[in-house]
C-alpha cells in the first residue's frame, strides 16, 4: 500500500483526521483490512498501557461451583450490559497460580473469585488433605502487589487469617457455626443422631458436642447424583444400627441421589430418615422428595461486588453474610 506501519495503525485504530491523514486514504486502508479479514488484537493493545481496566474473572471448578453458576451468569449479563471489559480464566483445584499469573500478566487489577474460597495455612490444608486453594505463600505474594484488588464472593468465615492484606475483600458466610446451630436446632427438637460427610465440619461439630465424638464421616466422593446413590447401603445400616437418623450432605445433588437410593431400600424419607442438602439448587424443590437444603446468599453476593466494580461503591474488607436453611419435605421441623 506504500504507507508507513503508523499510518496505518492510526487509519484502523486511532484518530486519523489529527493526524491531517486524508479521507481517500483512511478509506484505502480500512477496505484493503475488510477483504483480508483483520481484526485488531484489543488485548495487545491493553498490554501496553500501565494497566488494564478489565475485569478478571476466576472461576473455581470444584464442588461450590453449582451453587455459584447464578452468581457468575448475572455478574457477566449486567458487566456486558454496562459495557465493561471483562476476561473469564478457569482455575482447576491446584492450579491457582496458573491463573493469577494469566491475570497478572494481562495486568488486569480487579479479580473476582467465583466459588468456594476458604484460608488456611499451609499446615491446615495439609491436615484436611486439601488441594483446592493455591498455596498460602504464593497467593500471599501475590497480593503484595497493592495495585491489585481480589474479591471472594463464596468466602468461608471466620478464615485463619493468614492474609493480612488490605487488597483481599472477602464476601461470605460461616458455614461451621451455621451447621453447628443447625445441629443444635435439630437435638433439641428431638432428632438424631445426626451424620454428615467431611465437609460439613464434623471435627468442629465434635469439639463441640454436636455430633457423636465416635462418628465416622460418609465418603466423600464427587457431587453427583450417583455419588449420593452410593451411598444408601452404608446409610441405610447406620440407619439399622441406631446411628443414623438425620445426614448431612455437601451438595443438594448427592442428596437427591442418597434419597432415591434409601426409597429403594424401603425407606421412608422424612419419616424412617431426613436428610438435608446444600446449595439451595433450583431443581432442589421440584424432586419427587423437595430437598431441604442451606441456602448462601450468593446473590447477594454479587449484588454487593457489582455495586463496586459497576459504581464505584465502598466496600469492607470483610462481609459476613448469614446462611439459612430452607425447609422442605426431605427434612421437617415443628413449625416451620
Amino acid at each position: 500500500m506504500n504507507l508507513s506501519t503508523s499510518t496505518v495503525s492510526i487509519c484502523l485504530s486511532g484518530k486519523p483526521e489529527e493526524y491531517k491523514i486524508t479521507p481517500e486514504t483512511v478509506r484505502r486502508v480500512r477496505d484493503y483490512a475488510d477483504r483480508v479479514g483483520y481484526v485488531p488484537n484489543h488485548w495487545a493493545r491493553k498490554i501496553f498501557k500501565e494497566d488494564s481496566d478489565t475485569i478478571g474473572l476466576m472461576v473455581i471448578n470444584d464442588f461450590g461451583l453449582d451453587k455459584n453458576s447464578r452468581a457468575l451468569h448475572w455478574i457477566t449479563e449486567e458487566l456486558s450490559r454496562n459495557n465493561m471489559d471483562f476476561v473469564m480464566l478457569v482455575a482447576l483445584p491446584g492450579h491457582w497460580r496458573e491463573v493469577l499469573n494469566q491475570f497478572k500478566g494481562m495486568k488486569v487489577k480487579k479479580i473476582v473469585c467465583i466459588g468456594f474460597f476458604f484460608e488456611y495455612t499451609n499446615e491446615k490444608m495439609n491436615s484436611f488433605n486439601c488441594h483446592r486453594m493455591v498455596d498460602s505463600e504464593n497467593f500471599r505474594e501475590f497480593l503484595g502487589d497493592k495495585s491489585i484488588k481480589f474479591y471472594a464472593i463464596d468466602y468461608n468465615f471466620p478464615g485463619h487469617g493468614s492474609y493480612k492484606h488490605d487488597n483481599f475483600y472477602r464476601i461470605g458466610s460461616n458455614r461451621q457455626e451455621f451447621y453447628l446451630r443447625l445441629c443444635r436446632m435439630l437435638k433439641e427438637n428431638g432428632k438424631g443422631p445426626i451424620i454428615c460427610d467431611n465437609s460439613c465440619f464434623p471435627e468442629y461439630l465434635k469439639e463441640h458436642g454436636a455430633i457423636p465424638p465416635d462418628m465416622e464421616c460418609l465418603a466423600a466422593g464427587v457431587d453427583s447424583f450417583e455419588a449420593g446413590y452410593q451411598l444408601k447401603d452404608e446409610v441405610k445400616k447406620r440407619w439399622e444400627a441406631g446411628t443414623a437418623k438425620v445426614v448431612l450432605l455437601r451438595n443438594d445433588r448427592r442428596a437427591i441421589g442418597l434419597i432415591r437410593g434409601l426409597m429403594e431400600l424401603g425407606l421412608r424419607v422424612p419419616e424412617d430418615i431426613e436428610v438435608i442438602g446444600f446449595g439451595n439448587l433450583d431443581f432442589g424443590a421440584e424432586v419427587p422428595v423437595p430437598i431441604t437444603s442451606i441456602h448462601l446468599p450468593i446473590m447477594e453476593n454479587a449484588q454487593l461486588l457489582l455495586e463496586v466494580l459497576i459504581n464505584g461503591k465502598d466496600l469492607p474488607s470483610r462481609v459476613e453474610q448469614p446462611a439459612e436453611i430452607i425447609w422442605r419435605k426431605s427434612a421437617v421441623l415443628k413449625g416451620k
